[in-house]
């Protein structure tokens, strides 16, 4: 995940949080030009090790905090986001100045995520659509996510934002009417980014 930061921040340490089948993690300061600096990584998920900056880490805006984890699951079972050990999680967590909304929750200016979503398999962004389109549960959404290639993260992640978000809060109205208002209230709101998605190559 490719979090923006709108505003200078100073990050004063950081830690990766996941749970008994993560295996790796690393973070990341992405620069304005695209360049990635590693900011801490680990392959531990109980006694994590933490980064303490000598100075704090400032990043600036226009910059971006990247994140990744790695797992092994040795159970005949899918597992999924969630709160136990039984289920998984990937987060960076640390203390930082001066606070900010945005940066806690990686919104944009009007609560919306604002978050990139990278997967690590092979599915265009067309196929990545089809599958969520057809997904019966929020892990199998999200599955679909995590299938989807790396070089159409921004196409999956602008189609993933508008179905979470009411077409982006211009459906909320239709979609607390009715399912079939709604459909159509959607499939308008979303027509731009769902042709972006179905013209995307994972190249790149």
């Amino acid at each position: 995940m490719r979090c923006p930061i709108d505003e200078d921040i100073s990050i004063v340490r950081v830690q990766s949080h996941m749970h008994r089948r993560g295996v790796g993690f690393a973070a990341h300061r992405v620069r304005a030009d695209g360049a990635m600096e590693e900011i801490y990584s680990n392959e531990a998920w109980e006694e994590v090790p933490v980064q303490v900056f000598s100075s704090p880490l400032v990043v600036k805006a226009g910059e971006a905090l990247d994140y990744r984890c790695d797992y092994k699951n040795p159970e005949p079972r899918d597992v999924a986001q969630g709160l136990t050990t039984r289920d998984e999680m990937c987060m960076l967590i640390g203390p930082y100045f001066p606070r900010t909304a945005r940066a806690d929750t990686c919104n944009d200016a009007e609560g919306r995520p604002a978050e990139t979503w990278f997967g690590s398999g092979a599915a265009t962004c067309a196929e990545t659509l089809a599958c969520m389109n057809e997904a019966a549960s929020d892990a199998a959404f999200f599955g679909c996510v995590v299938e989807s290639c790396p070089g159409a993260a921004a196409e999956v992640s602008e189609v993933v934002r508008c179905q979470l978000t009411a077409g982006r809060g211009a459906c909320e109205d239709a979609c607390a009417a009715d399912a079939d208002g709604c459909a159509a209230c959607m499939a308008e709101a979303c027509a731009p980014d769902v042709a972006a998605c179905e013209a995307a190559r994972c190249e790149g």
